[in-house]
């Protein structure tokens, strides 16, 4: 009986594990964004 919840836990840890990498992916890439978007509108503005 301990078995199947053992690997159940391990694949929601997995599971966590890779949604928690996306979302820093996905951040860190809008923070890059963000930093080119105010590049080009300094750019811009001058």
């Amino acid at each position: 009986m301990s078995r199947p919840y053992r690997l159940l836990g391990r694949a929601l840890v997995s599971l966590a594990v890779l949604v928690v990498a996306l979302v820093a992916v996905l951040a860190a890439g809008l923070a890059l964004l963000d930093v080119f978007g105010l590049a080009e509108v300094e750019v811009r503005l001058r």
